[in-house]
């Protein structure tokens, strides 16, 4: 029996064009496997609202066709459903794809999807949110916000970000509980 897929593409991720990913899915995706959808999300957070949807009617798998913070909107509504998260690293960082060894080629990414090799991975959460490869507070945190709203992506576009940050950042308190052990870290 085939198994769904839906790719849910960030338009605004990374640095490429997006308008060649649905092309690229059609030529190399194993359709005796797969049937599949494609879907843009249209403005911030949509992508988990898609996966939501995706997972509530049981489609098998959900493709997060982006950067970190794709994968992580889409993961965060995928997490204890039967729905499997793959990702197609179109980002500018693709720091979990990176980390799980999945090309940043598009074509070979789409070829280990139809491997449907399948891993699972930790997430952590913290006052109510979900982190997904990576968390932080802090001066990594502002600077990360400070670039989500950007309009460009890309190294440059980060950089510009951290330079304009750090000459205004002032260090904040963290504590930190964990089972009923407290922490403070400065």
């Amino acid at each position: 029996m085939k198994k769904r897929i839906w790719f849910i593409i960030n338009p605004i991720s990374g640095v490429g064009k997006k308008n060649t990913i649905p092309k690229l899915i059609h030529q190399h995706l194993n359709h005796l496997l797969f049937d599949h959808e494609v879907i843009y999300s249209q403005y911030a957070k949509h992508a988990t609202i898609i996966a939501q949807q995706a997972a509530d009617i049981n489609v098998d798998i959900v493709c997060a066709v982006g950067g970190d913070g794709s994968v992580h909107d889409v993961c965060a509504a995928l997490i204890h459903t039967s729905t499997t998260l793959a990702i197609l690293p179109a980002g500018s960082g693709n720091g979990l794809a990176r980390h799980l060894k999945i090309s940043t080629n598009l074509i070979k990414a789409i070829q280990l999807i139809n491997r449907h090799s399948v891993l699972e991975i930790d997430v952590l959460k913290a006052n109510d949110v979900i982190f997904v490869n990576a968390g932080g507070y802090g001066f990594d945190a502002v600077v990360s916000k400070t670039f989500s709203q950007q309009k460009n992506r890309g190294l440059k576009t980060y950089i510009k970000a951290s330079l304009k940050e750090f000459f205004k950042f002032k260090p904040i308190e963290v504590r930190i509980q964990i089972d009923n052990e407290e922490q403070i870290i400065r």
